[in-house]
């Protein structure tokens, strides 16, 4: 039986960096991206913009009132009309 120690493809990076600061091991795995993975280093930017995004949706129709106005014109109803009990009350202040 043969025993196969595994190591990741990193380990010796982490032992040149040792001792640096986070600035630093950020700048060098960048730097290697660019060199092993162009592409998904490219799209990076994009993927943390459509994130932005993304959350800023989520919060937006979390916290408005994104119900349709269907009617755009005041409407008057008599003051015994039975449909004004119905009526709903919305401001755009709430």
């Amino acid at each position: 039986m043969v025993k196969i120690n595994t190591r990741w493809k990193t380990a010796e990076d982490f032992n040149i960096l040792r001792g640096s600061s986070i600035w630093t091991k950020v700048k060098y795995f960048w730097r290697k991206g660019w060199i092993e993975i162009p592409v998904i280093m490219a799209s990076t930017p994009l993927v943390l913009i459509g994130c932005g995004v993304a959350g800023f949706t989520v919060y937006y129709g979390l916290t408005h009132d994104l119900t349709p106005k269907y009617y755009k014109t005041p409407r008057i109803y008599r003051p015994d009309d039975p449909q004004v009990q119905k009526i709903r009350y919305t401001s755009a202040f709430d």
